[in-house]
């Protein structure tokens, strides 16, 4: 029998990504975020980044300078609510999948 693992690079250490970036993205797709900020603020130093002639630091201080200013004010016991779904079905999904999480 084969075991399945699920790896989480938190910090970005293998891909190029982090977190914060994937959790911004996923604000702007459920609108808890108004999609505008993205073209307004983050997008130019995006795209820079992802064609590698912007720097990833730039990219990254720009975005959780928004991140932080956009979840001011925010409603806690409405991200409570959606966090603890949103994490269930992660564990559902991965569960059905024979993955083991730890």
């Amino acid at each position: 029998m084969k075991t399945k693992a699920a790896f989480f690079d938190i910090d970005g250490t293998i891909f190029r990504n982090s977190l914060m970036i994937e959790h911004f993205q996923k604000l702007i797709t459920f609108e808890l975020i108004d999609p505008e900020v993205w073209y307004t603020k983050v997008k130019k130093v995006y795209l820079e980044w992802e064609k590698r002639y912007g720097d990833f630091e730039e990219y990254l201080e720009i975005l959780a300078g928004v991140y932080l200013d956009e979840l001011k004010g925010f409603d806690k016991s409405y991200c409570k609510t959606f966090n603890g779904t949103y994490s269930e079905n992660i564990t559902t999904k991965s569960k059905k999948m024979g993955l083991i999480l730890s």
